[in-house]
């Protein structure tokens, strides 16, 4: 008798186990469990990663705009010999940079032909060299809207640059006041008013208004191809002023 009892309720627990596993089979569903298990962890363990091949547009874009590291290297130890290229100019307050474009022997001295950017009151404008101040002869614009300001000067001035041309990429050296930023420059990019010199240091041209105007045509144009905005003693020629 006791063994009939034990066997029936065997068989009745072995029942409420199958009943049991058949309710959970039938009424589990994996997304909430798995969205509670997703609650608990961190954000970037939730996120897959986009196979290579499935790249959106705009990661794409970022990978090519990837700049080589021996390049940013190269940006970075041009900057003290991309430094040396420039001078400086004084009006009142106010600093600005100036590129040595030309240096051409005249008579007993040398006729100084400086490339700069920025407008500034003509007549008052200095250039400041360890030998003293000076004023410029004569001031012109140029292609594409850059000036270029002549100083008839005596004694020993720092010497017009190399020009060359740029390949893929380059130096930006962006005139911030009286100092030179400098970043990586890359060919047909122009996002910001500079002088664009290559990888070996040699004047490649300027990015100006959004343009690029290359270093030969400035050094061969000037200045004869360019037109006078400001003479000294001669106030009828106009004075570009910003």
């Amino acid at each position: 008798m006791k063994d009939k009892i034990l066997n029936v309720l065997i068989a009745l627990s072995a029942l409420i186990i199958l009943l049991s596993l058949a309710v959970i089979f039938i009424f589990y569903n994996p997304s909430s469990v798995t969205g509670h298990f997703k609650k608990e962890l961190p954000k970037e363990q939730q996120t897959q990663a986009l196979p290579s091949e499935a790249l959106t547009p705009e990661a794409e874009a970022l990978e090519e705009e990837d700049i080589p590291k021996e390049v940013e290297e190269r940006v970075k130890e041009l900057f003290p010999v991309i430094d040396t290229y420039f001078v400086r100019l004084k009006c009142g307050v106010e600093r600005r940079s100036a590129l040595v474009l030309k240096s051409i022997p005249s008579g007993k001295g040398v006729k100084l032909y400086l490339l700069t950017l920025y407008p500034m009151e003509w007549p008052f404008t200095k250039l400041e060299l360890e030998l003293g101040s000076f004023s410029p002869e004569r001031v012109y614009l140029c292609g594409g809207g850059v000036i270029l300001l002549e100083f008839n000067l005596r004694g020993f001035f720092p010497p017009e640059v190399s020009v060359g041309d740029v390949e893929d990429y380059g130096v930006l050296a962006v005139p911030r006041g009286s100092s030179i930023e400098v970043s990586v420059f890359k060919k047909g990019e122009c996002k910001e008013n500079g002088f664009v010199f290559n990888l070996a240091g040699d004047f490649a041209g300027v990015c100006f208004g959004g343009k690029f105007i290359g270093a030969r045509e400035l050094y061969e144009g000037a200045p004869n191809s360019c037109k006078i905005i400001y003479q000294s003693g001669r106030m009828e020629d106009g004075n570009l002023q910003g």
